[in-house]
């Protein structure tokens, strides 16, 4: 039989926990003051901690009672640690059989659960030298510092429930830890702006999510919340009367709910037909486009971001740029005439002062991209508090994408990158809040605790600060109390560095003459060819370093035969074949060209509906099939969505044309492997991705750079990919001017640096030669790399 023994199951997910733990009490029946001990979590095994003797060497005051202690660890669904739980055994002296129990949280009291009489009659070990008895003990535990409120990390869907039974967003190609925004309603519940669901939705404090507003179906309709329809909401903010404001994105308006829920339009216009436009005014005149965010301000001020600048809604109805403008930079000074780039966070502190997060790529001479968290205060003044470029070069915010303020001067950092939250005091130091910077989804004390990309936050009055995790898919709660965060802080995580390839060799080719390398092939024979499209040629670079033309007169035309007489329109890229036939792409005669190795110029045959760009990407493979790329605007982006993308196109030996597959973002580079499987570099949404593309058409991620993703191993712009036979890729990267490579078994590693190559320029572009070295260019010089494991 076992005694089970019930306590209050907590009413919120953000009060404490009961741990179930079975303890069984052993009885030496030969001499009864002989006592041991077992327990196990619920329903799991004996094992798990063994038979332990638990010496009564304790006795009360009274001498009625001999008792001894233990700590047991109980694990708790998704807690990062188990929880302790202390279990006493009591025997009344001159009555050994008689033997009772008391069990409390670790340092709590005694009288949580009281003491009980636990009769040892459950059964005997097998040898019948011990008789035993058991008990269910269900003991409060405290409230974990972090928790998890709802959804399921990496689980999408926008379905409504308890806990970990609800789902946020929709599955996209790239990890979106921007995909929820969080406002703190008054009532102590979290809203949820659910953009991919095109939803408003409600998380309680006991973790039960609901729909406020909205549906799947995106659209522009005012109402009854169930009727209401969003198109990519992506900021919340409510007031103190619980009335929620929405920046309805794609559909350039601000939404207002009530707390009936009954949604109305309380600023913004149609956008003009051809482009989009940022215009102030009366409220229902005013223009907005790129909304990224909102915080009200204590006056009940509305600021929304807008890319570089701030706009503000006043009361009144009255639309107003608040600070920046439509020039991009980066610039402290009066709010009017400051500059911000990118702008990614905003928040509102009770004195007013409002709080910016953003990326800057202008505050870097080398273009690295730069978090900066500026504060513009009552006077109007913006001024910076905090910078730092990304971990790559030694900073310390790696894609922050979150913020909020709090009223002790702190502001609280999502440090996407590094998968922790943190804040900056107001001495401007950093200090960790919670994660301990392994990527996971444990909850447990705030050291231990372990985030995946977590992005928006909100800070309630209560003192819980709301976390979006897992890449938009759930809600969390640190625990910080109405006087802010205790005395004891996190240490901060930091970025690991990719590890190196050891033993490359690297050197710079010879060259005499200039050359343009934005992108290159090499001949079996070694020759490095390159276009140059203002020239209207094919320049070469022999193994001497000689700088010739290959083809072309130099003279825009359209004229095939001999490589010396034939003609050129802005040549953009070359692909070399297994015999040394070169292919060329050129957008002024939308044409590929065909150079054979007699170095006689031809025109392929292509369909009138092949349109060149200047962004064109060309390989072939071992069958001498071409692989081109050319830009498509309905790409598949999730269940129902589409975007802006590349479409792959195979130009077969025998003329045959198809296009093999489409691919979010632009491609940068393309390569095939001895499978002939193409893999690619692309960019989108100033997100790096690797792709592969396998036979039949289906396209799997290599490696994917939202932010922080496999250490930061990519920044957002890379120029060229190379790809062994075994599908071994190496990528030059523009912005960290480095070169990459990425094993068959997903690790990465640095090849080389500007440290290495003592780079001058970003890098631009990546071939193999035959003997298996890298070729990489660096706008105007070539170096070989040479891997000596190879």
């Amino acid at each position: 039989m076992l005694f089970a023994v019930a306590t209050v199951a907590p009413s919120s997910a953000q009060e404490a926990d009961t741990a179930t733990v079975e303890v069984r009490v052993w009885q030496n029946v030969g001499d009864l003051e002989d006592i041991r001990i077992s327990a196990r979590p619920a329903g799991g095994s004996w094992r798990t901690l063994g038979t332990i003797p638990l010496p009564l060497d304790e006795t009360t005051e009274s001498g009625t009672f001999r008792y001894g202690d233990i700590d047991l660890p109980v694990s708790l669904p998704g807690r990062a640690v188990p929880a302790t739980v202390e279990v006493r055994v009591w025997q009344r002296v001159g009555a050994n059989e008689q033997v009772y129990i008391s069990a409390r949280p670790a340092d709590g009291s005694w009288r949580t659960l009281g003491t009980i009489r636990l009769p040892l009659d459950d059964g005997f070990s097998s040898s019948g030298t011990f008789q035993f008895g058991d008990i269910a003990l269900d003991v409060p535990v405290p409230a974990e510092e972090v928790s998890t409120l709802a959804g399921r990390g990496g689980v999408y869907g926008a379905r409504d429930g308890q806990g970990a039974n609800a789902r946020f967003g929709r599955d996209t190609i790239f990890s979106r830890p921007t995909a929820l925004a969080l406002a703190a309603h008054p009532d102590g519940s979290v809203i949820v702006a659910d953009r991919d669901n095109h939803m408003i939705r409600r998380v309680a404090p006991d973790g039960r999510v609901t729909t406020v507003a909205g549906g799947e179906v995106r659209g522009l309709v005012d109402g009854a919340g169930a009727l209401a329809r969003f198109n990519n909401p992506t900021g919340v903010a409510v007031d103190s009367e619980g009335n929620i404001y929405v920046a309805d994105d794609l559909n350039h308006r601000i939404r207002k709910i009530t707390p009936d829920r009954i949604v109305s339009t309380i600023a913004g216009a149609e956008q003009p037909s051809i482009g989009y436009e940022s215009r102030d005014g009366p409220a229902d005149e005013a223009l907005f486009t790129n909304m990224f965010g909102i915080a009200l301000g204590p006056d009940g001020d509305l600021y929304i971001l807008e890319s570089s600048k701030i706009r503000r809604l006043s009361p009144a109805g009255e639309v107003t740029t608040f600070a920046g403008g439509d020039s991009a930079g980066d610039r402290d000074g009066p709010r009017l005439s400051a500059q911000f780039w990118y702008l990614r966070g905003i928040t509102v502190d009770d004195a007013g002062n409002v709080y910016t997060l953003e990326v800057n790529d202008f505050a870097s001479q080398i273009g690295v991209p730069t978090a900066i968290v500026r504060v513009i205060d009552g006077s109007g003044r913006v001024r910076t508090i905090y910078r730092s470029e990304q971990p790559v070069f030694g900073g310390a915010l790696a894609s922050p994408s979150g913020i909020v303020a709090a009223g002790n001067g702190a502001v609280y950092l999502s440090n996407t990158g590094l998968d922790q939250v943190i804040r900056i005091t107001r001495a401007g130091q950093l200090e960790g809040v919670a994660g301990s910077g392994e990527r996971g989804h444990g909850d447990g004390s705030r050291a231990e605790a372990t985030f995946s990309l977590p992005g928006s936050l909100a800070l309630s009055s209560r003192g819980v600060l709301f976390v979006a995790d897992q890449g938009g898919t759930v809600v969390r709660a640190i625990q910080l109390g109405r006087g802010g965060l205790p005395t004891t802080t996190v240490l901060l995580a930091e970025l690991e560095p990719l590890p190196r390839v050891e033993g490359v060799t690297i050197s710079r080719l010879p060259q005499i003459g200039n050359i343009s390398l934005i992108t290159i092939g090499v001949t079996p024979s070694g020759v490095v060819v390159a276009p140059s499209p203002n020239g209207h040629r094919i320049n070469r670079i022999g193994p001497s370093g000689l700088v010739r033309t290959f083809a072309g007169t130099g003279e825009e035309g359209f004229a095939d035969g001999p490589s010396a007489a034939a003609q050129f329109s802005f040549p953009q890229s070359v692909a070399v074949d297994a015999d040394g036939v070169v292919y060329v792409a050129e957008t002024g005669n939308n044409a590929i060209r065909r150079i054979g190795t007699d170095r006689e110029v031809s025109t392929l045959d292509t369909p009138d509906s092949l349109t060149l760009d200047r962004n064109i990407e060309m390989t072939v493979d071992a069958d001498g099939n071409l692989y081109g790329t050319r830009p498509s605007f309905l790409v598949p982006y999730g269940p129902g969505r589409f975007t802006n993308g590349t479409e792959i196109w195979r130009l077969s030996p025998d003329g045959g044309f198809s296009v093999v597959a489409a691919v979010v973002g632009r491609v940068d580079g393309m390569d095939v492997d001895g499978e002939g499987r193409i893999y690619f570099v692309a960019q989108y949404n100033r997100a790096s991705w690797v792709g592969r593309i396998d036979d039949g058409g289906s396209v799997t991620t290599v490696l994917e750079r939202v932010p922080g993703h496999y250490g930061g191993a990519l920044s957002w712009e890379t120029r060229g990919i190379a790809v062994e036979r075994d599908g071994t890729a190496y990528v030059v990267d523009w912005t960290f001017q480095r070169v990459v490579r990425i094993a068959t078994d997903g690790e990465v590693a640095v090849v080389g640096d500007h440290s290495s190559f003592g780079f001058r320029n970003p890098l631009t572009g990546i071939t193999l030669t035959p003997d298996g070295d890298l070729l990489i260019a660096e706008f105007s010089r070539l170096y070989r790399a040479t891997l000596p494991e190879r």
